[in-house]
């Protein structure tokens, strides 16, 4: 009975860390997702105007993901995803006053998209209260 205590002890503090699923990160994502959706529809119809207009939206929203994940408990994953949202998006509003592509244009959305469904992912699996 006595080691049991400690036992019980450690595994009850370890549920205390545990990363907890928060609704606010998670609208944060999805906005992200949906507004790059947005740009990849775009870039059909004026590639350096989406990459700045719609790629601008992406960062903002990814810059506040960025720094609201960035001092949660056990959140080093969607932080590092957050960061990675970030770099993709300021790359593509950088480049949106060069002539780029349609492909161009295209592809970085897609890959923050795809960020951004591994982090929904990511989000929907924490514990929930």
């Amino acid at each position: 009975m006595r080691r049991l205590i400690p036992l019980i002890a450690l595994v009850l503090a370890g549920c205390v860390n545990a990363p907890q699923y928060d609704p606010n990160e998670y609208l944060l994502v999805s906005l992200i997702k949906k507004n790059a959706m947005v740009g990849t529809k775009n870039c059909s119809v004026n590639s350096k105007l989406a990459a700045y207009t719609d790629g601008s939206k992406v960062l903002d929203i990814a810059q506040t993901y960025s720094i609201y994940s960035e001092h949660l408990l056990n959140n080093n994953d969607s932080y590092n995803i957050s960061k990675n949202i970030v770099d993709m998006s300021s790359k593509l509003v950088e480049n949106s006053s060069k002539n780029i592509s349609v492909s161009y244009c295209e592809d970085k959305f897609n890959n923050i998209i795809s960020s951004s469904d591994m982090a929904l992912k990511a989000l929907a699996k924490k514990a929930r209260n």
